[in-house]
């Protein structure tokens, strides 16, 4: 294969990796609405699995905080790609060559953590197979490379040349742009709806604002955001659907989420907005029951066998069960139709609610779409680059020349007549020489003689 064919391979799968990368960024940005990646989906399994979740942390703290693994792999990807953009010696080939191997080394261990768990990310895995097809077709270019004499690349093939040529270049420029931008594009159009996890896409009611939490009433964060935001809830009409998380550490969190379970379903966010406002220390079986009991003006036995019971028990249970099982992360997590909010964002909440929940786009890209899209962009490219004509040294173009495109050659000029043509130098010499010996005496002198 031609050293050039070897460069555009690495230049197509390393496009191809910043494009799936650029996708990952977005759904690991946004985890309650993915464009592309359910919270159910092999995906997500991946991001929340022990091996997912310690190299993010490896990030968070060696790295920069705020950043995931798709962030550092599209910025590394970018950076790999520019670097085929300024080959000029034998030297940056094996450069390129070595970071795209090492990234080939780590690509490959991914495919195998995603083994091990029984998992695979469908743009994982095209991020980790174009690492791999970039780290062969580089290592392969330098192993041509190295072969070839001199030092610069103006001194190899043709295709060589034609592949890093500037308008060369400045295509495949274009190109890294077009597909770190696509991704971003379509997520604007992509509605994230299908994308939630089951049991939060089945609570949803058309037409209304539904909004899903899993809290534990002595929570901080979850008192915090239920403050600042039980005036919008209000004001929004939203249908309030909250799951029980107590944490083992808030010894106030298990009463009050048992108070909340046994209170009637019209008086539960009355109940809710007193536990949350209650002082914990009061958050007893006997504090969260007087609560209760002046909410639901119930019966104070049976609501206090109701705090205690199996059944009530056996909710909490659920509950928790279900927040491991929708993949939230942290406490409080909440749904604002389709989108996910990690914490105490009440800015965000209340932006959700003041739009009814996640926004739907008028138009709607189908994903396939972009996957074409592209598809058409790199093997337009490609294309272009193979066809169009060579760009010379200097920039202008060079094409070799045809039969048809030679000079035709110089009509024959003709003889000038004798008198006016200069005898050659050779004739010159001769008879010069002639007219030295009969002026001597020789023989040609006396033929002369004889002949008078």
């Amino acid at each position: 294969m031609r050293l050039g064919h070897l460069l555009t391979i690495t230049r197509v799968a390393l496009t191809a990796a910043v494009f799936a990368s650029s996708a990952l960024v977005i759904d690991y940005q946004n985890p309650g609405s993915t464009a592309f990646c359910g919270a159910e989906s092999s995906c997500g399994k991946v991001q929340r699995s022990d091996i997912g979740e310690s190299i993010g942390k490896w990030i968070e703290a060696n790295v920069l905080g705020g950043l995931t693994l798709p962030h550092l792999a599209l910025f590394l990807f970018l950076i790999v790609l520019a670097v085929t953009f300024f080959l000029k010696t034998k030297l940056h080939s094996y450069l390129l060559a070595g970071m795209c191997g090492l990234g080939a080394l780590f690509a490959a261990f991914l495919i195998y953590a995603q083994a091990t768990i029984g998992a695979y990310c469908a743009y994982c895995m095209i991020v980790d197979a174009a690492a791999i097809v970039a780290g062969g077709a580089s290592v392969a270019l330098a192993l041509g490379v190295s072969k070839q004499r001199g030092g610069l690349f103006s001194d190899l093939d043709e295709s060589m040349q034609r592949a890093t040529d500037t308008s060369s270049t400045i295509a495949w420029g274009i190109a890294g742009t077009a597909l770190t931008a696509l991704p971003f594009l379509f997520a604007k159009f992509t509605p994230s709806d299908g994308n939630l996890p089951r049991a939060i896409a089945q609570l949803q009611e058309p037409g209304k604002t539904v909004v899903v939490t899993f809290t534990d009433f002595e929570c901080p964060h979850c008192r915090k955001l239920h403050q600042d935001t039980h005036e919008a809830v209000e004001k929004s009409g939203a249908v309030v659907h909250r799951f029980m998380v107590p944490l083992a550490f808030h010894f106030g969190a298990r009463p009050a989420a048992a108070a909340y379970l046994c209170a009637p379903a019209d008086k539960r966010d009355k109940v809710a907005h007193e536990l949350y406002s209650m002082s914990t220390k009061n958050m007893t079986y006997d504090g969260v029951l007087e609560v209760l009991t002046a909410q639901a003006a119930g019966d104070a036995d049976s609501l206090a066998q109701c705090l205690k019971s199996e059944g009530t028990e056996a909710k909490i249970e659920s509950d928790s069960e279900l927040f491991d099982a929708v993949g939230a992360k942290g406490l409080p997590t909440t749904w604002v139709g389709g989108t996910q909010v990690v914490g105490a964002a009440s800015p965000t909440v209340i932006a959700l609610l003041e739009r009814g929940g996640s926004p739907i786009p008028s138009v709607q890209l189908p994903l396939w779409l972009m996957f074409v899209a592209a598809a058409a962009v790199v093997g337009g490219v490609v294309v272009w680059n193979e066809r169009r004509p060579q760009q010379a040294p200097g920039g202008s173009s060079n094409p070799e020349p045809s039969d048809d495109d030679a000079p035709e050659p110089e009509a024959a000029a003709a003889p000038e007549p004798d008198e006016e043509r200069e005898p050659p130098r050779e004739v010159k010499r001769k008879a010069k020489g002639k007219a030295k010996r009969g002026s001597s005496g020789g023989p040609s002198a006396a033929r002369t003689k004889d002949t008078q």
